[in-house]
């Protein structure tokens, strides 16, 4: 996905996804059943970006022992970005964040049973302004545990800031008594999807 802005606040985003295996099961036939309307419509109400358009979108299919679907959006926004004299301040992971963790339990009774795995892969390319560069980041966060694994990290190269995230779920049964890993598993992934970078100018 590649990101480009100017500092009028004026966010424009490409964005190319893949979907595979059971993902690619549920969303090919969505997008086949379902008008171009209704997932325009479903697009707007699950992205949750303010004063959003959408210029473009499309899914097409790849076909194959393995297929996948692709999904490419063509995005403009304002209102993202909080510009604060020569400061920018930018929450880099732009769609796919995990908004909260689940609910706290006091004592948990039943197994948890996670029957599908699943593994998300991103990557953003912001180009930064001319003259700006990155004043503090986020540190990198590198997650194991028995119920997935979890790694996201940000850095500047030229005038690009490259942002990376991985989250891989595992599938399987887990006992009662480990929800709390869970709740702390998940917790620390929304706290880093929620977290910002600060650039800065550096013209006088």
């Amino acid at each position: 996905d590649r990101v480009k802005f100017d500092l009028n606040g004026t966010v424009s985003a490409v964005v190319d996804a893949k979907y595979k295996c059971t993902r690619q099961d549920d969303l090919s036939a969505w997008t086949n059943m379902v008008s171009q309307g209704k997932v325009e419509k479903h697009l707007y109400e699950t992205i949750n970006i303010p004063s959003l358009q959408i210029k473009n979108f499309s899914y097409k299919a790849e076909k194959g022992s393995k297929p996948v679907i692709n999904e490419h959006l063509d995005l403009e926004f304002s209102n993202y970005l909080n510009i604060s004299g020569k400061r920018i301040f930018l929450q880099p992971n732009l769609l796919n964040r995990i908004s909260s963790a689940p609910e706290k339990i006091e004592k948990r009774r039943s197994d948890m049973i996670f029957y599908f795995g699943t593994t998300d892969e991103d990557k953003i390319v912001y180009e930064i302004p001319a003259g700006y560069t990155l004043e503090s980041k986020p540190n990198d966060i590198n997650l194991k545990t028995a119920f997935g694994e979890f790694t996201s990290s940000v850095k500047l190269e030229n005038n690009e800031l490259i942002y990376t995230r991985k989250f891989v779920r595992n599938a399987g049964r887990f006992p009662a008594e480990k929800y709390n890993e869970l709740l702390e598993f998940m917790t620390a992934i929304a706290k880093a999807d929620k977290s910002k970078v600060v650039l800065v100018g550096t013209a006088n």
